[in-house]
This record gives structure tokens, sequence and C-alpha cells, in this order.
């Protein structure tokens, strides 16, 4: 029943995180009729939108896969961005893809992406014949980085004298941007027909992909030092202590938020650095036998998931991830009181991993700045130890807090 149970929750978990990955955005298929449908298309990374288009007709309806060949192409009405399908020859092995129209008109530029690391441009004349350049990556030579430049004299055959002044003596920049200038340059010096030669132009040509936001915080932090396995003599027997040191104080803290829209709107990567005190003075923790004293500053770095759900105003969050917390410490170490010696012998911890969690909401100000609130707690079970009697020591802390994200 447990196993069943599980399998049930793990299949509800995958079908929400699939559901949150789709990022629809109105657009419309080109069909090999010429026939034009509207509706919302599934906008994902360049690498997979020249791979397949999924599309559905509104948000209640069947989601259609299509690949290369199976539609003329498909284009966003928002961003503006088009492909095409199109046969293609890399490395002597042809392939149907969806090429990125860039510029449409006396020569038209098209875009491939096949990773991160390598791309492709494709450029087809009023003929039809199709020229591909691209730019392979850096190598290590004699200790030395060398570039590839190759692309840049392919360029300046394919345009000859129509290459923009500005790159007459320096490297052609390799990037959407500068291949659309240069074919707009072409167009405007071979254009002599009177009317509007270029068709189509891409309006945002390497678009940003990851969104990038910072926020600052404000709260309480309450902090648990707990103490495991302190063995002192007493009455003729080793007495076991197990004691929770407890500080509550004011924190403050940065986080930064890095997203990628076109893989989903609402799991993104946070990171949260946060700073506050404890104050804890000496006070017994067990009778009159053993006391403790903690004081100093604690500092604490995370790196987690962030799910957001992105439809309202107000906006509900849950986070998930690591973290790893330095005690700097002007006092930090238990006490045994032996009639009549004090023996100082037991040192904390000052180095801390392990998870944290969190909830809350972000409240949408305008399309950038959120107001938001948090209530999150921190497990840290491993770390340094600098005694040979606090290996099972733990430390968590609790964070209520508040901000503002830019």
């Amino acid at each position: 029943m447990k196993r069943i149970i599980s399998l049930f929750i793990f299949f509800q978990i995958s079908y929400i995180v699939f559901a949150e990955t789709q990022n629809y955005l109105p657009g419309y298929i080109i069909t090999l009729k010429q026939d034009i449908v509207y509706g919302q298309i599934n906008f994902k990374t360049d690498y997979q939108n020249a791979k397949e288009c999924r599309f559905r007709l509104n948000d209640n309806a069947r989601e259609e896969l299509y690949l290369p060949g199976d539609i003329t192409g498909y284009r966003f009405s928002g961003n503006g961005k088009y492909y095409v399908s199109r046969k293609i020859t890399i490395d002597g092995k042809e392939s149907t893809v969806f090429l990125e129209y860039l510029i449409q008109g006396l020569m038209n530029v098209y875009y491939y992406s096949v990773s991160d690391m390598q791309s492709y441009y494709f450029f087809e004349k009023e003929d039809g014949t199709m020229q591909m350049i691209t730019k392979n990556a850096e190598t290590i030579e004699d200790m030395k980085v060398i570039e590839d430049k190759q692309y840049d004299g392919k360029l300046r055959y394919i345009f000859q004298n129509y290459i923009p002044k500005e790159y007459s003596n320096k490297l052609i920049n390799y990037n959407q941007k500068t291949m659309i200038d240069i074919a707009m340059n072409y167009h405007n010096a071979l254009c002599t027909t009177g009317g509007e030669c270029i068709v189509f132009e891409n309006k945002q040509p390497d678009a940003q992909i990851l969104n990038l936001s910072f926020g600052v915080y404000g709260g309480i932090n309450v902090a648990e030092y707990s103490i495991y396995k302190l063995l002192f003599y007493r009455n003729g027997l080793y007495v076991q202590n197990n004691n929770k040191i407890k500080s509550i104080n004011p924190v403050i803290g940065v986080i930064a938020n890095i997203f990628y829209p076109r893989w989903s709107k609402s799991f993104s990567l946070l990171l949260d650095m946060s700073a506050t005190k404890m104050n804890a003075p000496k006070r017994y923790v067990f009778n009159d036998v053993v006391e403790s004293q903690l004081q100093g500053y604690l500092f604490e770095s995370k790196i987690g998931v962030k799910y957001t759900y992105p439809k309202y105003k107000i906006r509900p969050i849950a986070e998930i991830g690591f973290g790893y917390t330095k005690l700097l410490s002007s006092e930090a170490s238990v006490y045994y009181h032996y009639a009549p010696m004090v023996i100082e012998d037991y040192y904390m911890k000052n180095k801390f991993y392990g998870i944290y969690g969190g909830i809350g909401i972000d409240y949408k100000l305008n399309k950038r700045n959120f107001l938001f609130f948090r209530v999150s707690s921190n497990w840290y079970a491993g770390g340094e130890n600098p005694g040979e009697l606090n290996g099972s020591d733990k430390f968590k802390d609790y964070q209520i807090k508040a901000g503002y994200i830019f």
C-alpha cells in the first residue's frame, strides 16, 4: 500500500513538473497547403525549437507535435520568431530541421542551433543556392587560446563588396545581429526595384534568454545549536547530556534569482546569502554541572530551486536546496564544573552544511519588481569538527523575512 501511495505521489509531482515546464505563447503554424492555423506554440530553447513544434489551438485543446517536414513553418506572434522547415547538409549528412528566419529578401539568412556551443548560419540567394558558415570551438596550442576565424573569410566571400565598412579592419562578430546587419547592407545596395525588398526581419536578434533579478530582505532568525553525546562523570556514573542552545536575532540578506523562461516560467535557480548575530550568554544547560556560551556572527549561503505559481498578482512560492553556514564566534564552548575546578574541553562546531526549505508569496508590483515574504527552515548536520566530542552536534535555524526584488 505504501508503495502504491509513493508511486501515486511521484506521478503527480512528475505531472506538475511537466505541466509547469510548458511555455505556450500565441502564434500560428503554416501547413503544407500554406494554410495558417492560429493557436499557441510551446516556446523553448533554440535547440528544441529547431527539432519540433508543439502546438495547440487554446488552453484546453490537445497538444499536437509537428516535426520538420510535417508543416511549412511556424511563427510566434509576440516576439516575432519565425521558423521554417528546410533540408540542410552538415558534414555530409542531410537532415530536415526548423531553421530560424532572421531576414527574408534578396538574401535570406537562417539560424540553426545544435547546442549552446555550436550554431550555424545559412545564406540563401535568390536562385535558391545556400551557403553555410559556422564558428568552431576555441582550441589551445602552445598554452595559447586559438579562436576560429575561418567564418570571417567565408562571410567576406559570400557578400564580397557589401560587408559594412566598420568591419574593414576588424573581425566580423559571430552573432545574429551582425548577420542581419550585413544582409541589410547587401539589400540596400542591390535593391533597385523601388519596392520593398525585405519581406521579413527578426526585430529581436540574440534575444536574452536568461533573466536575472536581485533582492534584499530583513527579518528574524531563530538559531538552535544541539549538543549531543556530552558525557561527564557524576556520582559514580557516566551521564549523557543532550541540550539545545537558542538565539533569536535580526537577520539581513540578499538573493539572486536566475530563471530561463524558455524552459519554464515557474522553476528558477535561487542564491541566498544572509548574516545574523548569535547571542546566547553563559548559562546552565544541565543542573549546576554544565553551562554553555555561544556568541558571535552567523553567515549562511544557500543554493536551491524555487517554484513560483506564475499566474496571479499574489504568487505562492516554494523553495528547496542546500546550505552552508559559517559561525564566527567570540565565545563558543561548553564548561564542565567539577568542584573546585572548571574544565573547558568541549568545543562547538563552526562550519555546517545541510538542506533548507521554505514557503511564501511574491507580490507583483509591476513586470519586474516584487515584494516578498518567506518562512524558511535550515537543517545542518555535517561540518567541520574541531573537537573530538562534537561529531554528532547539529545546527538548525528558522527565518521569517520580508524583502524587495528589483
